[in-house]
């Protein structure tokens, strides 16, 4: 009988095997252990196991974990209660920007704890809800990795290079320790997601130090809004103004100054230098309810973030003062005004807190009084003597919320939500701490592949998918975050991959992959998509090539794509629809379209022999979901209203869909103005042509040819045909009719274009985007930031279904799309409101794409474009008779 080999004879037996012999172990220790993943049976187990080359999955919402009904929830507008919310609410991130809530689970009682965090903030969560929390060793390392702890290091340190070495030796050390430093950093902790229980678990360290810390939330990214009373000016009455009046208390001219320069005049009383009358506040505090009523409005605490700050800073100027550690505290007797302030502060970005005491006078207490005490290295003052006493560093522990206490409490009701920001989180309770809400992309690569990589279109979105990933495998073990590369056991390798931009995706050209996933498919633009499953090759023949999507229906038209591209399973109108899970074969002809065809056989199309690819689309529901099934939470979604209740219950993907916050053209209006296109034979006169000219890259020279308010079908042309001048004006110049102006993108690239058609003689209207524009909206209320927003807000004026006669556009996905990309928001230009709309490059981010179609339509919408000259009348033989008549009687008179 042979003698068991020990654990040291296995481990030198292993480290003497090849890496091609380590992986053939490997494979076989996977073979003789239980699966790490399975699917579920079902959709999945159908999704995971079909033959397509091409695989759409998905269609319906899942679920996440909950909070007590009464947890207060701040939205951009104010806040709300996760009892009251219901899906397509807007709460708002840890990044500080609006997300949407996409699900709410049913109502539930399960075993709940109370958290309560070391400025005093306190939540009530069930035992599963999940949270990203950093431990006392991952905010160890957080620290060790800073540049500044690390510099402070060496030079505390002497140095190991002792002895006599010479120059040549220090520096090959010193060259090899730097070598050795940049090919081991090691990840940056990010957090780890625990649920409730853990937590509570692990409260403490041995030392007894707190264990856990939430990071803080960044300030609330909101647009400006127009405010009855300059947010400075109003924070600085709040602090030492009279209740009564427009009198304010204040020794420092600086304050006198800064309310100057909001716009208001100030007299100083002979009597006191230090009272102030401030001119025209009276009238704005009184319309505005403030007279022997201090509070800040509900408006100031949603305004943007400057004005946020400012209002701040108008109170501590006046209120406010520095602590001899460096800390900013506001006093007041104004319990209101405190709990403001502390709003303010945490809205951000500043952890706060406030503390109740008494007010003395004379020894004796005259009232409460309430303290708001925080460290930032933002201007909270803008006085200088404050300002100069203030911390410019702070401690680490300022950007964390510190847990110090989970304690299991009676149970209470509870809901979960999912929301679509990028990391799957939102903020939660008055102290606003970050709380957190797809297996088959992942399992696939864990199972059946060898090379593969999943993409998010945001790079900031990988965190979902590591922290699943590491859910999976019990740790993260073979992960670098810093190449987002995971080594999987069986020599297997994933990747994690994003393409905000339209040229991210040149970085994972010629990289071989079997495998390709995408993650929330409709996020992403049909030319990444193609792009990038266009370059699937792999160095192993005996391994499947497959492409995977995941997702639910397209939320706005960017995703629409999504519809056309497997059109035969989703278009109830296909003239020959397909099951689920049927293969499709297609083609891409000599047009660059699809073309579908009857089998795998290779075809010829025009010279090329070609080997058609298969796609499928298998739905996958909430009863497919095991688990969610278990909740109840079908239930919640069938009370939801139409059309969300068709998305998410259904994966309906004909389903209306809608608008982001601040849209600047409604989805529905651009429908409309599609559905009253029809084409004509004869177009009538047209009044202006606009032309968005393109010389290279990925971006086409766009040519929008208007007639009154009927668009003919948008032309475009490639970049690189319109290089120049005189190839951009051979392209536009066959397209003008009736000496319509052609209105001209003339900043950068298009000047050229410009002045080759003025030296045709040619009727050129210039356009510059970034101009002042001097129009008011229609309705005369507010004014536009320039130019390109004029365009654009007239546009959208135009195509109001309620006008007296609104624009008819053709069908077009990819002009809808560049026109529903556009977000507005109001801003502040001298004393009035203007309306700013997104900027070239903002909707190059959101569509990853240049808007050239968009742009070319917009432009003729120009103000300033001149009326077509008047053509001369025709005169009848009768007029022209006369006329010569008249004319030789004129000259027998002579």
């Amino acid at each position: 009988m042979s003698q068991v080999p020990d654990a040291a004879e296995l481990m030198k037996a292993l480290q003497g095997l090849t890496p091609e012999q380590r992986a053939a172990v490997d494979s076989f220790l996977m073979m003789a252990n239980p699966a790490i993943w399975v699917p579920q049976a079902g959709p999945q187990s159908a999704a995971f196991h079909s033959q397509a080359d091409i695989l759409f999955y998905g269609g319906s919402a899942g679920g996440g974990k909950g909070l007590a009904l009464g947890t207060p929830l701040p939205t951009p507008t104010g806040w709300t209660t996760m009892g009251e919310l219901q899906v397509g609410d807007f709460l708002i991130d840890p990044d500080g920007s609006p997300c949407r809530v996409t699900g709410v689970s049913p109502v539930q009682q399960r075993e709940c704890f109370k958290l309560r965090f070391d400025d005093g903030s306190e939540l009530v969560a069930d035992d599963v809800h999940r949270w990203v929390t950093f431990s006392a060793a991952e905010l160890t390392s957080l620290t060790r990795m800073a540049p500044a702890w690390r510099a402070k290091r060496r030079a505390s340190r002497p140095s190991r290079i002792s002895g006599n070495k010479s120059p040549a030796f220090t520096a090959a050390l010193i060259e090899r320790n730097r070598a050795r430093a940049e090919s081991h950093v090691p990840d940056i902790p990010r957090g780890t997601m625990r649920d409730t229980v853990m937590l509570a678990a692990t409260l403490r360290t041995a030392s007894g130090r707190a264990n856990h810390a939430i990071a803080l939330n960044a300030p609330f990214q909101l647009p400006e809004l127009v405010l009855p009373i300059a947010p400075y000016t109003l924070g600085a009455w709040l602090g030492h103004g009279a209740s009564a009046n427009s009198q304010i208390t204040a020794q420092d001219l600086e304050i006198v100054a800064r309310i100057r320069a909001d716009g208001f005049e100030v007299r100083t009383y002979e009597w006191a230098d230090n009272q102030h009358n401030v001119l025209g506040l009276l009238q704005a505090l009184r319309c505005v309810g403030l007279l022997h009523n201090k509070h800040v409005p509900p408006v100031y605490l949603r305004g943007s973030a400057r004005q946020r700050l400012e209002l701040l800073q108008g109170l501590m100027d006046t209120d406010g003062y520095v602590a001899s550690d460096g800390g900013a505290e506001f006093t007041t007797t104004h319990q209101g005004i405190a709990g403001s302030v502390l709003e303010l502060a945490r809205s951000l970005g500043i952890k706060a807190t406030l503390t109740k005491g008494k007010a003395m006078l004379n020894g004796e207490v005259i009232s409460d009084r309430w303290r708001v005490c925080f460290t930032t290295s933002m201007p909270v003052f803008t006085l200088p003597r404050h300002l100069a006493r203030m911390k410019s560093r702070t401690r680490r522990t300022t950007g964390f919320r510190y847990l110090v206490e989970c304690s299991s409490i009676e149970s209470v009701l509870t809901r979960c939500i999912s929301v679509d920001s990028p990391s799957r989180q939102f903020l939660a309770g008055d102290a606003m701490v970050a709380t957190h809400n797809t297996d088959l992309l992942l399992g696939l690569p864990l199972t059946e592949q060898e090379r593969s990589i999943v993409f998010r279109r945001e790079a900031v979105q990988l965190i979902g998918l590591e922290e699943r990933m590491a859910t999976i495998l019990g740790s993260r073990n073979g992960y670098n975050g810093q190449d987002h590369l995971w080594r999987l056991p069986g020599g297997k390798v994933l990747e994690l991959g994003s393409v905000q931009m339209p040229g991210d995706w040149i970085k994972y050209q010629g990289r071989p992959h079997d495998f390709k996933g995408f993650d929330e498919v409709a996020h992403f633009t049909e030319t990444q998509f193609r792009t990038l499953i266009a370059w699937m090759r792999t160095d192993n023949p005996k391994v499947r090539q497959r492409v995977v999507a995941a997702g639910n229906p397209p939320t706005g038209p960017e995703g629409e794509w999504v519809k056309r591209y497997w059109a035969a399973w989703l278009d109830p109108n296909h003239p020959n629809p397909a099951k689920p899970g049927e293969l499709r074969w297609y083609v891409t002809n000599a047009k660059g379209e699809d073309q579908e065809v009857s089998d795998s056989t290779p075809v010829m199309v025009g010279d090329e022999l070609m080997q058609p690819k298969s796609r499928t689309f298998i739905p996958s529901r909430v009863d497919d979901n095991l688990f969610l099934m278990a909740t109840g939470y079908k239930a919640t979604l069938q009370a939801l209203p139409e059309p969300l209740r068709s998305q998410m219950l259904r994966g309906d993907f004909n389903a209306g869909s809608s608008d982001p916050v601040w849209q600047l053209i409604p989805t529905e209006w651009l429908k409309a103005a599609q559905a009253r296109w029809k084409d004509r034979e004869h177009k009538g006169p047209m009044t202006a042509l606009g032309f968005d000219p393109s010389r290279g890259g990925q971006d086409k020279s766009s040519a929008a040819r208007r007639h009154g308010n009927w668009f003919d079908k948008v032309v475009t042309a490639p970049g690189v045909v319109t290089k120049d001048g005189p190839t951009a004006a051979a392209f536009v110049t066959p397209l003008v009719r009736d000496s319509a102006p052609i209105c001209v993108d003339s900043i950068g690239i298009g000047s050229s274009a410009l002045d080759f058609l003025v030296g045709l003689g040619l009727n050129v209207h210039p356009v510059v985007g970034s101009s002042a524009s001097e129009l008011m909206d229609k309705a005369g209320q507010l004014r536009f930031r320039n130019k390109r927003a004029e365009m654009y807000w007239r546009l959208r004026e135009a195509l109001d279904p309620t006008g007296p006669d609104p624009i008819a556009l053709p069908f077009d996905p990819e002009l809808i799309g560049d026109l529903a990309a556009p977000r507005y928001k109001v801003v502040t230009l001298g004393r009035q409101a203007a309306i700013q709309i997104s900027s070239k490059d903002d909707i190059r981010e959101i569509l990853g794409r240049s808007p050239d179609k968009g742009d070319s339509v917009a432009m003729t919408f120009d103000a300033a474009i001149p009326s077509p000259a008047p053509k001369p009348q025709k005169r009848s033989w009768r007029d022209r008779l006369t006329s010569q008549g008249a004319a030789g009687w004129d000259q027998a008179a002579g």
